[in-house]
């Protein structure tokens, strides 16, 4: 009789210890798949985003434009090639830069650098928002993890990075 009482006692157990633990072991599964397709988005944009910017960096149709336009041209092609959806979205700069040491130089290497033309330096970056927060939590935005590459070019000589 006394094991009929037990059995009887803890018939819900199993039911509450479910209860308790499926919202952690979904969070977890979230959390990996969303870790994984961030890692693989960001390896997949490494390969795109210096290809790209070699190729239009130093094309003159595009360089002589303007690097604004280079960057605009260099964005939208990263986007298509990206193929984006509601929790990716990219950004491309540029700035120009000179390749001298601030007017230092320490040997013939540099001062033979001090003369050439002006580099540009493109800053590519990737924004991912993770899949369950895509339209914010609570109503709050969160902010987007960042992934960001930078390549310096010279535009006077094709598909050399720097």
């Amino acid at each position: 009789m006394e094991l009929a009482k037990r059995f009887i006692s803890e018939q819900g157990q199993m039911a509450v210890e479910l209860a308790v633990v499926m919202p952690v072991l979904i969070a977890l599964v979230i959390i990996s798949v969303d870790s994984m397709v961030y890692l693989g988005d960001c390896a997949r944009f490494d390969r795109i985003s210096g290809e790209i910017v070699r190729i239009h960096a130093a094309s003159p149709a595009v360089s002589g434009e303007g690097a604004s336009s280079c960057a605009e041209a260099i964005q939208a092609d990263i986007e298509d090639a990206m193929n984006p959806s509601m929790h990716l979205s990219f950004s491309v700069t540029c700035v120009e830069k000179s390749e001298s040491n601030n007017g230092s130089a320490t040997g013939p290497a540099d001062i033979v650098g001090s003369f050439s033309p002006r580099l540009q330096e493109y800053r590519c970056t990737l924004n991912y928002i993770p899949w369950p927060f895509t339209m914010g939590v609570f109503g709050f935005d969160l902010a987007p993890l960042s992934h960001n590459r930078t390549y310096i070019i010279d535009p006077y000589r094709p598909g050399v990075f720097l």
